[in-house]
């Protein structure tokens, strides 16, 4: 089981929707400071987030040059409606952070990173190959802020 860091009165509710999301939106700024978002599975090991991907890209080159991200996570997002269109809303749970991003290169912990992604999503352990790991860039979030919110 997975432990959440002390985060307040709401580390349970922040662990519940970490647990039940499916992406998480990570904010990289480009050379401009434009903020660039990216859709990314990814897991969680009660003190990071995971993600993996492939070696280049926007994504990787952005990251290389300014590691500070901030990341959004969300569940059980629906629209509540009322007869009167001008009272409709949304009701969501969301998990906003900041962190920095920290590219992984020993092979044992890559391996550890690539097997929270893999729990995340099929709830079980599985036999990663050796060369799926040596292949695949894995980095991790270092958590340095989080909020949570309940609409």
């Amino acid at each position: 089981m997975i432990h959440t860091p002390e985060w307040g009165e709401n580390s349970r509710e922040m662990l519940d929707v970490i647990t039940r999301a499916l992406v998480c939106r990570v904010a990289i700024a480009d050379s401009t400071g434009a903020p660039y978002v990216v859709p990314l599975c990814f897991g969680y090991s009660g003190q990071n987030f995971f993600f993996h991907g492939k070696s280049t890209g926007r994504k990787i080159d952005l990251l290389e040059k300014n590691p500070m991200v901030g990341f959004q996570i969300d569940a059980d997002a629906r629209v509540v409606s009322y007869p009167d269109i001008t009272r409709w809303t949304m009701a969501y749970k969301s998990v906003i952070g900041t962190g920095k991003a920290v590219f992984i290169d020993d092979f044992e912990e890559k391996a550890a990173g690539l097997q929270y992604i893999v729990e995340h999503y099929a709830h079980t352990r599985y036999s990663i190959p050796r060369r799926s790991i040596e292949k695949t860039t894995v980095f991790r979030i270092e958590i340095k802020e989080i909020t949570y919110k309940a609409a």
